[in-house]
């Protein structure tokens, strides 16, 4: 009996009905009536907890009901709600699990397939890596950013390259043979340009100048061009000469020790020949005669041979002198006061010996009797009568001549015996003395000489006496003093004093003895 007689309107009484409130029976056959189930179409119940019924649930085995909206499920568990038949279709890939709906009639057969293994990708581990896109640092890259510059694959333009093309020629590290050279090796010398010391050229610098080839005048000479020639060392035959070798002698002008002198100094003289005024006359004129040695007669005489005697003055003994030193007395002629008189007028009668009558007789045979003083017994007698036993004695008798009143004729034969001389007459004897001078008294050229008697007995000889009375002096630079010899007396002069220069003189008398007597 039921007594609220079907309660539910099921048509089942509610003696005999399960769900005697439900209507549907417990329709989804979870054993829990609809008044008791939170999910009555739910066997279930809200399998995932998500507070949706499975029936009104996308994702009844995904409490996050799909979360990233990529339309798979991430299911813990499944349930075919088809048929096994028509699951099979799905199981063997007669039709597609996610394309045909198997994924929520045949969640089983499809679980592989349906279900989502990256519940918080909405790509599904879009590239492939294993790592869902929800903790994939680079979801569209594979390789998740495999050179680490924290740009991902996917965007970044050199996926492979760090740097990321850090050169900016377009290629990429990993595909640029030099990374770091936007060039990529201009000049193809196998070093890239960030590492390559001269980037463009080549060689590198190839003559070591610090100067790469492409901007070096001359890459391959490394003074470039030392002597400014506009001709670099590879091309230049004189590279440190920039007149090339003007003399062409083939010595260049930086070692050629006469640059401008193809001969180089010829004559050896030290001087060029571009400068030298004799080329080929090593002592360049010698005699400074305007004529070069090579070319001069004379080339030790510059005035060539004066006396036109065939002999060079440099070995012309007397090279103004034609007749070089005619009389051989060794003075040329050109100085020569009696060039044929070897004696030079011996007796100084200013009548050379060659033409001299009496050449060694200053008075040319005084007394006129043909024969010269140095010869005549009696030079001042005409009758030459010296033999007489009282001949006068022409030596003091001269000084008639010059003062006749002061003589002494002891014996009255005519004849001077002695000389009393005071005053002019002294100068007068002295004369008479020079004029017949033998005996030199050598003085100083600007001394004077006192001759004294005071008075004196000079000499006594043969009865004839000289006395000097008072004082004379005679001033000469060279006084000549004699007597001569055919007196037959010895005569001494004696000095007092000689007065020399700056008022000196001698304190003691000295005795200058007549020679040639």
């Amino acid at each position: 009996a039921d007594e609220e007689d079907d309660a539910d309107g099921d048509g089942i009484c509610g003696n005999v009905d399960s769900c005697r409130y439900d209507v549907d029976n417990d329709v989804d056959g979870d054993s829990l009536c609809y008044q008791f189930d939170s999910c009555p179409l739910d066997e279930f119940n809200d399998a995932d907890s998500d507070t949706l019924c499975g029936e009104s649930d996308s994702c009844p085995y995904d409490s996050l009901n799909d979360v990233d909206s990529d339309t798979l499920c991430d299911s813990s568990d499944c349930s075919d709600s088809a048929s096994p038949t028509e699951c099979a279709r799905f199981a063997t890939a007669e039709l597609s699990c996610i394309d045909d709906g198997g994924c929520s009639i045949c969640s089983c057969s499809c679980f592989s397939e349906c279900r989502d293994f990256c519940p918080r990708d909405a790509g599904n581990d879009d590239d492939a890596d294993g790592v869902g896109g929800d903790i994939d640092s680079c979801p569209h890259d594979a390789e998740n950013d495999i050179d680490g510059d924290l740009v991902c694959g996917n965007i970044d333009s050199c996926p492979f390259d760090a740097s990321n093309d850090r050169d900016s020629d377009e290629i990429c590290a990993d595909l640029d043979s030099c990374p770091f050279d936007p060039d990529n090796d201009y000049d193809s010398d196998a070093i890239c340009g960030e590492i390559d010391s001269c980037p463009h050229d080549i060689d590198n610098d190839a003559d070591g100048d610090s100067l790469c080839g492409n901007l070096d005048s001359c890459p391959h000479d490394d003074h470039n061009d030392h002597d400014s020639d506009m001709l670099c060392e590879t091309s230049d035959s004189c590279p440190r000469d920039p007149e090339q070798d003007a003399d062409s002698d083939f010595v260049c002008g930086d070692v050629d020790s006469c640059s401008h002198d193809a001969d180089n100094d010829i004559d050896s003289d030290q001087i060029c020949g571009d400068v030298d005024s004799c080329l080929t006359d090593p002592q360049n004129d010698v005699d400074s005669d305007s004529i070069c040695g090579e070319l001069d007669s004379c080339e030790y005489d510059q005035h060539n041979d004066a006396d036109s005697d065939d002999m060079c003055a440099n070995v012309d003994s007397c090279p103004s002198d034609v007749a070089n030193d005619a009389d051989s007395d060794l003075v040329c002629g050109d100085t020569d006061g009696c060039p044929l008189d070897a004696e030079n007028d011996a007796d100084s009668d200013v009548l050379c010996g060659d033409v001299d009558s009496c050449p060694h007789d200053a008075e040319n045979d005084s007394d006129q009797d043909g024969l010269c003083g140095q010869v005549d017994s009696c030079p001042y007698d005409r009758e030459n009568n010296c033999g007489d036993p009282n001949p006068c004695n022409y030596a003091f008798d001269m000084i008639r001549y010059y003062d006749p009143e002061l003589h002494i004729d002891t014996d009255g034969d005519g004849c001077v015996d002695s000389l009393s001389l005071s005053g002019s007459a002294v100068d007068a004897f002295v004369t008479a003395l020079v004029e017949r001078a033998t005996l030199l008294l050598e003085i100083d050229d600007s001394s004077t000489v006192v001759l004294t008697s005071s008075p004196h007995v000079v000499e006594e000889a043969n009865g004839i006496q000289l006395q000097l009375l008072g004082d004379t002096t005679i001033s000469n630079s060279r006084l000549q003093l004699a007597i001569t010899t055919d007196l037959g007396v010895g005569i001494a002069w004696y000095v007092q004093s000689v007065s020399l220069n700056r008022g000196r003189a001698l304190s003691s008398l000295r005795q200058v003895e007549p020679r040639g007597l």
